[in-house]
This record gives structure tokens, sequence and C-alpha cells, in this order.
């Protein structure tokens, strides 16, 4: 049996429609024998002649029960329709949840491949190609230390060659929550004395403007709605090429 027979079932079995017809029919079948005795030539004994003296209670019963059953039938009706906007209500509401939580999940996948875009970004400027080697380094990365240019270096080797999903054999995170650490700023250490929160503050160091460089991230950045550490949408995010930058003096320009 099934959950909606059984429910139906169980509306049945304590409907109070059903427990008055249940009363009319019984009350039907006195008044049969009430007619049946009315209906004989004979002489009626004193018990049935009681029975045919009940007859006019036994049909206000009926009356009263007939009234009665088509009070609960109404009563039942405008339940059912309660119950049925009840249930569309709460079969929306669900669908909104679901809705949200897919937006939520699209919105964080996007903000998590941006921030790992300007991660990739950082690595590179710490690996400038040697054809770029005079270039002029942001100050976030020409005033690294050791300990960051490590703890970069780092994260870009457990990316890269770590396990997308799952612990790998020496118990470092995988990408994915490495990826996550580093989205919620997390105090877990990368390499001693430096955290996914220091790497994501040079991130952003890199990608604020130059008024903002050096300041904590905003809670509401830490914690992104958008699509970048800046709050812009990523449609509008331009990250920096290396080539970018503008030469040394007296260097000469690239052909």
């Amino acid at each position: 049996m099934t959950d909606e027979e059984l429910a139906a079932l169980q509306h049945k079995r304590f409907s109070p429609v059903l427990s008055v017809q249940k009363k009319i029919r019984a009350n039907n079948k006195k008044l049969q024998r009430v007619a049946a005795y009315e209906a004989e030539t004979g002489q009626l004994n004193a018990d049935q002649k009681k029975v045919v003296a009940s007859k006019p209670a036994l049909e206000a019963v009926q009356r009263e029960l007939n009234e009665l059953v088509k009070v609960f039938e109404t009563e039942e009706a405008d339940d059912e329709k309660r119950v049925a906007k009840k249930q569309q209500y709460e079969e929306k509401q669900v669908q909104l949840r679901i809705n949200q939580a897919l937006s939520n999940s699209k919105v964080s996948s996007q903000n998590d491949l941006t921030l790992l875009l300007q991660f990739l970004h950082l690595y590179s400027l710490f690996n400038p190609s040697s054809s770029h080697a005079s270039q002029i380094l942001p100050p976030v990365v020409a005033n690294a230390t050791n300990e960051q240019t490590a703890a970069v270096h780092t994260l870009f080797n457990n990316l890269a060659n770590g396990p997308l999903f799952g612990a790998s054999a020496d118990g470092s995170s995988d990408a994915v929550s490495q990826i996550k650490s580093l989205q919620d700023g997390s105090h877990k250490s990368i390499v001693e004395g430096i955290t996914f929160a220091d790497v994501k503050q040079m991130i952003f160091d890199l990608t604020a403007p130059p008024a903002e460089v050096g300041h904590e991230i905003p809670e509401e950045e830490a914690h992104p709605n958008g699509l970048s550490l800046n709050g812009h949408d990523s449609s509008s995010l331009q990250m920096p090429s290396v080539t970018d930058q503008p030469p040394l003096a007296g260097a000469s320009a690239p052909p």
C-alpha cells in the first residue's frame, strides 16, 4: 500500500461524515422495520406496537442526521481545500529553497573559480618568464618574504599535483578543500607562519585599488556574494598581464 493510499484510508477511517452516514444507515433499518410492521394486516404485539410508536422520534433523528452530514461534508470540503493550499505552499517553498541552493552553489563555484584565477596570476608574478625578468613587480610580490613566497609555491604545487578530492597519501588536503580554505580565509597554515588567510590577503592587495593595499579584507569581501575579492563582477575583472607592467628605466622595450 502506497503512502497516498494509506493517507486516504486514515482520512476515511476518521471522517465524521462516514461516522454520521453509518448512523443514518442504522436508523434507516429501524424505519424500515416500522414500515414493515405498519404494512402487516394482523394484530401487532406490544413490542411491535412500541416500535411503530417510535416512528416520529426515528424520523426526527433521521432529519437531524441528514442535516449533520451536510455540515460535516461542507467542513471536510473546506478542510481539503485548506490542506491542498497548504501543500501547494509547502511545495513552492521547497522549490524556492532548491532554486536558492542551486543559485548559491553556482555563485560559490564562480567565486571559487575567480579566486583560483587570481591566485594563478599571483603565482605567475612570482615566476616571471626569462624574457620579462626586468618587469616591475607589484609591491605585494616585490616585498614578499621568503615564507610568503614559499606559501604561494606550496599552495600552487598542492593544487597542481595533489588529488582533486580526498586527502593525499601524505595526509594533505585535496585541491577542492584547499580552494575552500583559501576562499574562507582559513587560519590553517600552508607553511610555517603563513596561513590561507595571509595568501588571500596577498591576492586582495594585488587586485585592490592602491589606496586599499595593506588593509585587511572587509568582512563582506572575505565572504563575497559577487565574483571577485573586491566586489566586482567577473565580467569586469581584468587580470593584468606581466606584459602590461612598464619597463624599468633604461631598459629597452621588447620587440
